[in-house]
């Protein structure tokens, strides 16, 4: 009886929502609303397809140049250089790779850190046959290391990095994939012929086909030191893929995000990169929906970037096969020069 009474004591005391939905608890002041950032005089179209042109440059190749012009800074003892592992670096034993690593001063360069190096070339056949040739570079790079002079940063290395190339060429057929991942930050005048010490910080893995069927899958992020994206955008993040659906060449698969030096995003979103429909993003139209900090914006509406054929790479655009294998007797040929 006593336990019947106080569950009607404490069903009177609970608060009843009135016909108006009001539970008498003050929820506080309503969430102001984000004023959507100004995107007048933004081609935001153009800025979509110069961020693929960047995000495509986001190589092995540029790292490796930076890092090969650096080393003609190098005179006997400085820095020290080692052919297999080394301390510093976390190289499985028996490696083949080359190690510069040191701490030294040339007056005229100075070197900290350490940078490790391999590659392979392997080719076989004639080009001008039926068989054709066949060719397997890589290479990889890491490091943490820093080449600097008066001017400044002439190579900053710190991550890893890796690409290759299995190319194929006959008398009427030519077919290759290539492969680049970059986890690093690169930056100095050796890499991007600037003393400014321009350069990025980026995460980015591509691999292309080309030949017979051209695709390309692009995805990680980047943030670029000193480039703008229309004067505007300083950073990149995307998932795409191009040339993989057939029924489909006005646009990817994926999204690619822009971000500002306010740090707001700003979101394409094209076909799924899964096999659902899609919904309103699974129309083969050339445009994407663009979100800002995650939300739609009807303000803004679609933005339809031309990409064109500006995803593909051909023959043209792989890096120069001969420069995977860097010796250390060519490392000494440098020194000096």
């Amino acid at each position: 009886m006593m336990g019947a009474l106080l569950l009607a004591a404490l069903l009177s005391c609970t608060d009843v929502p009135d016909a108006a939905g009001d539970t008498g608890v003050d929820l506080g002041d309503d969430a102001p609303t984000l004023d959507l950032p100004d995107l007048s005089g933004v081609d935001m179209a153009a800025a979509y397809v110069e961020a693929l042109s960047l995000a495509r440059s986001l190589t092995v190749s540029t790292a490796w140049q930076g890092h090969v012009t650096s080393l003609s800074r190098a005179r006997s003892g400085c820095p020290d250089i080692y052919v297999g592992a080394v301390e510093a670096a976390d190289l499985d034993a028996g490696t083949t790779a080359v190690t510069w690593q040191d701490y030294c001063n040339l007056g005229v360069a100075a070197f900290g850190g350490w940078v490790s190096w391999d590659g392979s070339l392997q080719s076989d056949g004639e080009v001008d046959t039926p068989k054709g040739r066949t060719v397997d570079a890589r290479r990889t790079l890491s490091g943490d290391g820093l080449v600097s002079t008066d001017a400044g940063t002439a190579f900053e290395f710190r991550g890893d990095a890796s690409e290759s190339v299995y190319l194929v060429e006959a008398t009427d057929y030519q077919r290759f994939t290539w492969s680049s991942l970059v986890d690093a930050t690169v930056t100095g005048a050796d890499a991007f012929g600037d003393a400014d010490a321009a350069g990025w910080r980026a995460d980015m893995y591509q691999v292309a086909a080309g030949g017979d069927a051209p695709t390309l899958e692009l995805r990680g992020n980047a943030w670029f030191f000193d480039a703008r994206i229309a004067d505007r955008f300083d950073s990149i993040d995307a998932d795409l893929s191009f040339g993989a659906d057939p029924s489909c060449s006005l646009e990817p698969h994926g999204w690619i995000s822009l971000r500002d030096t306010d740090a707001f995003w700003y979101d394409l979103v094209f076909l799924p990169l899964t096999g659902d429909d899609g919904g309103d993003h699974g129309k083969c139209d050339g445009c994407g929906t663009l979100y800002v900090r995650g939300v739609e914006t009807v303000e803004y509406g679609e933005v339809c970037p031309d990409f064109g054929d500006g995803w593909q790479r051909s023959r043209d655009d792989l890096p120069d096969l001969s420069t995977f294998v860097l010796t250390l007797r060519e490392v000494l040929a440098l020194e000096g020069s």
